[in-house]
């Protein structure tokens, strides 16, 4: 991670200095992996060490996609469960971004809003979100967007039944997948933010 950057040469002669252009170096790796089965100082846990991330309110832990171990899985709603992990860009340096999760859906369609998945956001808006995966307020469809509403989606999620939730993101060109399966492909670059 340390190498990770923009990096250029320049050439010295008796006559001047030229510079080339950059290039850019970006390292694959897990940048955060939050558990979501317990708090540690408060915090949901990253299992990379970086980036533990705040709740609001108090989260409630329930069994997860895994039916032999319990309380692996924490439920989100207006109040509690949601978790703000800083300001950083997941996909800097190399424009590139893998989101994995598991998710159980309880098929609220009231009241009516939109439910949010995970999202690299402060609010809506091309000025304040990057992208976030969303369950539609009206229609129940899962979607990847940015902030001006380039969107992959696919179905509704199954109601109270867990699913695994890939998106990847290669510059513009995401791609959606559910419990293994490509469900959507779409151009979606990163908003601003």
């Amino acid at each position: 991670d340390a190498d990770q950057g923009y990096y250029y040469c320049v050439l010295f002669s008796a006559g001047g200095s030229v510079q080339s252009a950059q290039a850019v170096l970006a390292v694959r790796q897990m940048k955060a992996h939050w558990t979501l089965d317990g708090l540690t100082g408060g915090m949901y846990a990253d299992e990379t060490g970086n980036y533990p991330a705040e709740p609001n309110g108090a989260p409630v832990f329930v069994d997860g996609a895994n039916p032999s171990v319990t309380g692996q899985a924490a439920v989100f709603d207006t109040q509690n469960g949601a978790a703000f992990a800083g300001t950083w860009n997941p996909s800097a340096y190399s424009n590139q971004l893998t989101i994995s999760l598991w998710a159980k859906w309880a098929g609220h369609f009231s009241p009516s809003v939109f439910q949010g998945v995970i999202a690299k956001r402060n609010a809506w808006g091309t000025d304040n979100m990057m992208w976030q995966i969303e369950i539609d307020q009206t229609s129940g469809n899962l979607n990847y967007k940015n902030g001006v509403n380039n969107t992959v989606g696919s179905s509704p999620l199954a109601v109270n039944q867990w699913e695994h939730i890939v998106v990847t993101v290669n510059g513009t060109a995401a791609a959606m997948y559910r419990n293994g399966l490509l469900v959507g492909t779409g151009t979606v670059p990163f908003s601003a933010k």
